[in-house]
């Protein structure tokens, strides 16, 4: 074959015309559209970072809150800064009665990287307590007026204030916010004031991990008044025109966040209540997409590459190419239909084609092969289960029997012993004088009531079994002795040191399940006894995985056996099987 005719040159021959065309026209478009796109993305994803930086500052407020709230109602503080003249014991004392309330409640008067003064309303001329762990504070002049105040009137709320310098002598932090918050007594007489210094860094780490190049993210007060700033250089600034700016602009019916897009920013700006303040994002966005330059090449070229190469190339020309391949994919269903006899007989295509063809049908022989083996095996495993325990109720069954016809004779009641035999010989026609495994419901309810006879004669008829049971559940199948090993463990167990009591069989259907309950008013047992979710009930000589493991072999998981018990009430036990007609036949 001559190798300028081969299939890659020939494609290739046909796309490099195509390919630049198109990269033109894709190129010119993305560089329209792609700052547009970006621009979005950066917005969207700033608008979920905003999201996540209100609940930290709400956090942290709602810490200054309870903060605020404890010291307001601690008599503590009130009497410290209340106290006229004092004397040294009298001050020792009250200084010691601020100390225990500390200790009580440390954890909750002082949120992380803060601390707080306690003042009478009189200023620096009265008195004042102080947490400051670095030195005792100096309240400036006239500072409950300037701070608490509004028109003349107390502002009876927690409001937040920065004002550069203040405080600067004696806090630890670089830069401070102000927490203020009135301080009244029992009859509602100002006393007082609160002041929570706060560390100007720490709020500002709420949000700083969402800081990115080109953009700050500032705390701005309802008097424009810079909180808090991802930017240093802008703390206490007055930026009143932003806020109101931002203020101005309708709030969306699916987001609190406002978006602004100026010519040279773009403004993002949430209203938080708590603090009476706008958190505002500023986006520069020739700083965001500076760095992202030099890959608008690369978009293109990756753009071109994927659209133009996988999109028409392989749209257009693999059906050509690849028929004889989507040929045999049609056949290679059996991973989803579990057909595995859908074999390919025209073998047709390349070489490779052929060789893969064969090897399928090949592989489809042997998957058949195996899979009737393994059917197989499994249904004489499930017959092989089944058998042995069956064997093992059977003789359970027979032993209990012969035992009371033991204990009849050894009390020489003959005509007992007889009518005993008697039943004893049609349970044992109705078990295995056929080689039936199923039995209607009337058929069970028949051989269950010569059971009962054989129990009653040697225990006395002190114990009453009652049926209610179903008309339309009497021809139903169920497997023979399903019944009978739960009403001989109640005989035998549930009323140990007992002489009277009452076994009841339920039998109806519901939805396609039968439902077989026997309800007894014995002793009961502790319900805390379980072993993989299941009571731990004793039968004698025969456990409850064995009948339970039988009803699983013979319908599935879906059915099985589910047991009540309370020591002192009683025992329930439900069967569940599927309802099943005479004429029906039931695969597992």
């Amino acid at each position: 074959m001559k190798k300028y005719n081969t299939i890659f040159l020939r494609i290739l021959c046909i796309m490099l015309p195509a390919i630049f065309v198109s990269l033109i026209t894709i190129g010119f478009s993305c560089l329209f559209i792609s700052k547009h796109v970006l621009l979005d993305e950066v917005i969207s994803i700033a608008k979920r970072n905003f999201t996540q930086a209100q609940k930290g500052l709400l956090d942290y407020n709602s810490k200054i809150a309870i903060a605020i709230s404890k010291i307001s109602s601690s008599n503590e503080f009130k009497n410290y800064i209340l106290a006229s003249e004092p004397s040294t014991l009298e001050s020792f004392n009250l200084v010691m009665d601020i100390g225990h309330f500390r200790d009580d409640y440390e954890e909750y008067i002082t949120p992380e990287s803060s601390y707080y003064i306690v003042s009478s309303a009189l200023g620096n001329e009265g008195r004042y307590y102080t947490s400051n762990p670095s030195k005792w504070d100096t309240i400036p002049n006239h500072f409950f007026e300037k701070y608490l105040m509004k028109d003349g009137k107390v502002i009876n709320q927690i409001v937040y204030h920065s004002q550069k310098g203040l405080f600067e002598e004696s806090s630890p932090y670089l830069n401070n916010i102000m927490v203020t918050k009135p301080l009244y007594n029992p009859k509602d007489q100002l006393i007082g004031y609160i002041v929570v210094i706060v560390d100007e860094a720490y709020m500002a780490s709420t949000y700083e991990d969402y800081v990115t190049d080109g953009m700050t993210i500032s705390l701005i007060t309802q008097g424009g008044v810079v909180l808090s700033s991802s930017d240093k250089s802008q703390l206490y600034l007055n930026k009143l025109e932003l806020f109101e700016t931002i203020d101005e602009i309708d709030e969306t019916e699916t987001s609190p966040i406002k978006v602004l897009k100026t010519v040279d920013k773009t403004i993002i700006g949430l209203y938080l209540p708590f603090y009476d303040a706008y958190l505002i994002g500023e986006i520069y966005p020739e700083i965001v997409f500076s760095s992202l330059e030099y890959l608008r090449d690369y978009i293109i070229l990756i753009i071109f590459i994927t659209l133009i190469l996988t999109g028409n190339f392989v749209f257009i020309f693999s059906r050509y190419i690849t028929n004889p391949l989507r040929h045999l994919a049609k056949h290679m269903t059996f991973t989803e239909t579990h057909d595995f006899k859908s074999y390919i007989l025209d073998n047709k295509g390349s070489e490779e084609i052929q060789l893969i063809t064969e090897a399928y049908n090949t592989m489809l022989d042997n998957i058949n092969k195996h899979v009737t083996n393994l059917i197989s095996e499994q249904e004489q495993r499930c017959k092989a289960e089944l058998t042995a325990l069956q064997m093992q109720i059977n003789p359970h069954f027979l032993y209990n029997t012969l035992s009371s016809i033991k204990y009849l004779a050894k009390q020489q009641r003959i005509d007992e012993v007889d009518e005993t035999i008697h039943s004893l010989i049609s349970i044992l026609q109705n078990v295995i004088g056929t080689a039936d495994e199923m039995t209607t419901v009337r058929d069970e309810i028949k051989n269950l009531g010569y059971f009962v006879y054989i129990n009653q004669v040697r225990y006395g008829d002190g114990i009453k079994v009652n049926y209610q049971i179903s008309e339309d559940c009497k021809e139903f199948m169920i497997p023979k002795l399903i019944i009978q090993p739960f009403i001989e463990n109640s005989f035998f167990h549930g009323f140990a040191g007992l002489d009277s009591g009452t076994i009841t069989v339920y039998i109806n259907q519901y939805n396609g399940v039968l439902n077989i309950e026997i309800i007894d008013n014995g002793i009961g047992m502790e319900c805390s006894d379980t072993v993989m979710g299941r009571k731990k009930y004793h039968f004698t000589g025969i456990g409850i995985n064995n009948v339970d493991e039988r009803i699983k072999l013979l319908y599935g998981d879906d059915f099985g056996i589910k047991i009540q018990s309370e020591v002192g009430i009683g025992t329930s036990i439900l069967i569940n099987l599927p309802s099943i007609q005479k004429n029906e036949t039931h695969q597992t």
